[in-house]
Parts: C-alpha cells; structure tokens; sequence
C-alpha cells in the first residue's frame, strides 16, 4: 500500500508543499479493517467446508484457524480504525515546506534549514530488509562532537526527510519527483535505493532511466 509519489508535491502560495496524502492512511486502514479480517474469515470458511466434505463436520483444524483470526484479526481491526480516525492529523505531521523566497527548509521536526546548507536530495532505503524509501535532503556537516581531534572526525548531520512511506512499487515516480525538486532547486540528486530495484546503491550513481529489474520481487518473496 502506497500512494503516487507524483501527487505529494503540491505548491501552495510561493511553497512547495511534500506531504503523505490523507487518502494513504485511510487506504491502509481500510485494509487492516476490512480486507486482512475478510480474507482470515474466508480462509476460515474454506477449511470448514473442506472438514465438512472429508469429516461430515468442522473439526480441530477449522477452530485453531478461527483462533488464529481472532488473534490477527483483533489487532488488524484495532491498527485500521485508528489510521482511519488518525489520517488527518498523520497526514498534517509529515507536511515538509521549501520556502525558496525566503531560502528556508520547514522539516516535519525541528528548527527551518537554510536551503543553502543543503548540499544534494537523496532516495534511500529506511532499512535493508524493509521496503520503505524515503526522499531526504542531504546537508552539511554538523556541529563537531566535543571530542573531535585527528581520529574523531565531525559527526555528519542528519538527513532531513522531505517524504516517506514509499514501498518499491513508487520508486519510479519517487524518481521522477526527486528530479523534479532537484531542477527546481538547483542541487544535485542521487538514488541510492537497492540496485536490485533499479538504483544506484549506496554510491548513488545519478538516477537511472530504465525501471529495476524483476528480481527485486524475488527477493521480497520469503518476506
């Protein structure tokens, strides 16, 4: 579940807006509400009528399934009504501003950045074994840890994060988007989402044209 990288980008009054849409939290929530629980109480309905045709009755295995779904699906119900109640407000947090009038950088959290302390925009992978990227601003180095010397290099600031929540699905519109700001603002850009999905890795060798390949999904499969 993800949401079209291309309609985060809004420009508002002179701004340009990044936000998570609210209709991204009220998709994920009606899966967690509706969907998993539906397909749990199909699965369900299945093994019945299997146990039905081979044992003239429901037996052990549809009650430990049906308690299964009471464990999964309690939660899933739980987790999909409070995206649903919370969309809004989550949608509002994760509002990122660029003021290019006024050189600022207005971050989810935390104190405006100059925008002339960013150095380059990024896509990056959150974690190695999760699928959600994010679209960052890289900027320079940070105040010096009190106990730098010759061995103790500065400490490296913090990339400011402009958009999360994208999975592998948005990562070519992901792309388009970090070309887009990178022209608009003047800065170089770099994907260093996985190779395996079309990026440059780690090194972050530009943007490619072409989409990742297929085996990318191979390695979500046991995930």
């Amino acid at each position: 579940m993800s949401f079209s990288a291309r309609q985060a980008l809004t420009e508002q009054d002179g701004l340009l807006v990044l936000q998570t849409p609210r209709a991204f939290w009220v998709k994920r929530g009606l899966v967690l509400l509706l969907l998993v629980p539906g397909l749990l109480v199909v699965l369900i309905g299945l093994i019945a009528l299997l146990e039905v045709i081979a044992a003239e009755g429901p037996g052990l295995l549809t009650a430990a399934v049906g308690a299964l779904t009471v464990l999964l699906g309690g939660p899933c119900v739980l987790v999909g009504g409070l995206h649903l109640l919370r969309a809004g407000p989550r949608a509002a947090a994760s509002r990122v501003e660029i003021d290019r009038a006024q050189g600022e950088l207005r971050p989810m959290t935390g104190p405006a950045v100059p925008l002339a302390a960013v150095q380059e925009l990024e896509l990056v992978q959150t974690r190695p074994l999760q699928k959600w990227h994010h679209i960052a601003a890289r900027t320079g180095v940070a105040e010096a840890s009190g106990e730098a010397g010759p061995y103790r290099p500065p400490r490296q600031a913090q990339p400011v994060v402009l958009l999360g929540n994208l999975n592998e699905l948005e990562l070519g519109a992901a792309r388009s988007l970090l070309r887009d700001l990178g022209a608009r603002l003047d800065l170089p850009v770099h994907d260093r989402s996985s190779r395996l999905m079309g990026g440059g890795g780690k090194g972050g060798a530009g943007l490619p044209d072409a989409p990742g390949g297929l085996l990318y999904a191979a390695a979500y499969l046991p995930f």
